[in-house]
């Protein structure tokens, strides 16, 4: 139940980007591997905010992945997204014409990688809310790396 709980929370988050894109009927690949990309990112997060509040899910009986699974399986959990984010970051930089994006994504490996070290390394609710704090940034500096993808790919796609 509870990896359903954060799958399910990582799907609703990623509906928004599916249904504008689906209501235009983009049904570009790009798109799907993008919209991929982000969800194993919001997984991640969902993860390490579960970390976050280990002692008040225990206090109040929730049941997520740490609890039920222990901390070192929710952390492994976090270090194979990463490995799977970065197998479609590959994929994306290799199989689309990106733009300058693909610069975006480069550093997104490097800071995922960072962030599975601190995920290890992490033992404090503090250290948790500076890694949660971490992948939101990530999601944001992604979309404003928007801009920098080709304007003739965003134009071929929208028409």
């Amino acid at each position: 139940m509870p990896i359903i709980g954060n799958l399910i929370s990582a799907i609703l988050t990623i509906t928004p980007f599916f249904a504008i894109f689906l209501y235009y009927k983009n049904y570009s690949g790009l798109i799907f591997v993008f919209g991929f990309y982000l969800f194993l990112i919001l997984s991640m997060r969902e993860l390490v905010k579960d970390l976050e509040n280990l002692k008040g899910d225990l206090t109040l009986n929730y049941k997520t992945i740490p609890v039920v699974y222990g901390e070192k399986t929710a952390k492994s959990m976090v270090t194979l997204l990463v490995v799977v984010n970065i197998f479609v970051t590959g994929y994306l930089v290799n199989s689309f014409d990106l733009g300058r994006m693909d610069y975006f994504f480069y550093a997104s490996v490097s800071v995922l990688c960072v962030a599975v070290i601190l995920v290890f390394l992490a033992q404090s609710q503090r250290q948790y809310v500076w890694i949660h704090n971490l992948f939101k940034l990530l999601i944001l500096l992604g979309v404003f790396s928007i801009v920098l993808l080709n304007p003739t790919l965003i134009l071929s796609k929208l028409l």
